[in-house]
C-alpha cells in the first residue's frame, strides 16, 4: 500500500525487517536494529536521551509543569556533540538514514514553552 503512493513505512526497531526503522531508545531493541541494518534496512536516529526536544534540561528548566523528564535531564553540550553516525555500536554509518528530534507537546502549553525547550 505504501509503495503504491511512493511512501515508505517507518517502524520502531522490533518491526524493522523492512525498510526503515527508528532507534529512539538506545539500549532498547538494539539487537533488532543491528540485525535489520545488517540486512540492508536503514534507521532514523532519534534517541530520547539525546535529541528529544521535549525533555527538561534541569529539574525546573523549563519551568515546573513544562517538558518531560523520563530520560533524566538533557545536557545541551551532549546534545550538541552527539554524532548520529557513531551513536549506536553495531549500527553502521551507512545505515543511518537521518535524524528525528521530536518535541512531544503533552507537557507544552504555549509557544513560549516550545521556544524554551527547542532553543535552550
Amino acid at each position: 500500500m505504501f509503495a503504491k503512493y511512493g511512501k515508505k513505512l517507518m517502524c520502531w526497531p522490533e518491526m524493522m525487517a523492512d525498510p526503515l526503522g527508528q532507534l529512539w531508545a538506545p539500549g532498547v531493541n538494539v539487537d533488532d536494529t543491528k540485525a535489520a541494518t545488517t540486512h540492508g534496512a536503514k534507521t532514523v536516529m532519534a534517541p530520547a536521551f539525546t535529541v528529544h526536544l521535549d525533555m527538561k534540561y534541569a529539574e525546573n528548566v523549563p519551568s515546573a509543569g513544562v517538558g518531560n523528564d523520563w530520560t533524566g535531564h538533557l545536557d545541551v553540550k551532549d546534545m550538541h556533540d552527539w554524532d548520529p553516525l557513531t551513536a549506536q555500536d553495531g549500527v553502521p554509518a551507512d545505515a543511518v538514514h537521518g535524524v528525528d528530534a521530536p518535541l512531544f507537546t503533552e507537557l507544552v502549553h504555549s509557544p513560549t514553552d516550545i521556544q524554551e525547550l527547542a532553543f535552550p
